[in-house]
């Protein structure tokens, strides 16, 4: 999770392009969240409930919130902000981009904090496997180095060291993954195919 003290250093200004759209996707991004999830980005952008409200009312977002929720739910900021069609594209570089074109962080922190504010304490999940819309997958097996799948006579494997990885995220951090999948898939065909599979896998 982000370090919380950096995030005093990103200004409290509204950084939206377009307040509809904003208003739109915040809430729809935060009407499913669970209790736990959302006490999560409310903490790390130290903000009240209100706030938030505040936003998918207004169509005002700040630096802070935009951030928070870009880095607890693995979207793309500037989805948030109106100016992108896709939640997809999240990254660390991608967050610390958005934090120095927004001109978000004080003029004293800099972009070294710019960076720290951003740094997560766990690895990246491994990328999500390329896939088209499926019915279901052909075969799932283990082996010895990790787990292979293979779909539409395509294999996708993860190594033991990324499965020991993946085993790190709590189940609100996979609720969140899993809420943010569904919605890219709004957007994308090929996060719908990926739903599509991890729905299939679930079912057996």
């Amino acid at each position: 999770m982000t370090d919380k003290k950096y995030f005093e250093n990103l200004k409290q200004v509204d950084v939206s392009k377009d307040k509809e759209k904003t208003k739109e996707r915040v809430k729809e991004l935060w009407a499913p969240l669970d209790k736990a999830s959302r006490d999560k980005i409310l903490e790390l952008a130290d903000i009240a409930k209100s706030t938030v409200e505040r936003t998918y009312k207004r169509g005002n977002i700040t630096p802070k919130l935009a951030a928070a929720m870009a880095d607890i739910l693995s979207i793309n900021p500037y989805f948030l902000t109106g100016e992108a069609d896709s939640p997809d594209g999240f990254s660390e570089d991608e967050l610390i981009g958005f934090l120095k074109n927004k001109n978000a962080v004080k003029q004293r922190a800099g972009r070294a904090s710019a960076k720290k504010a951003v740094k997560r304490s766990r690895k990246a999940e491994p990328a999500a496997p390329k896939a088209e819309k499926i019915t279901a997958p052909k075969a799932v097996k283990q082996v010895t180095a990790g787990v292979s799948v293979k779909i539409n006579d395509k294999v996708y494997s993860a190594t033991a060291g990324e499965l020991a990885d993946v085993k790190k995220i709590n189940e609100d951090e996979t609720i969140a993954l899993v809420r943010g999948l569904l919605l890219r898939s709004k957007y994308n065909d090929e996060a719908g195919g990926i739903a599509d599979m991890v729905k299939f896998l679930l079912t057996i």
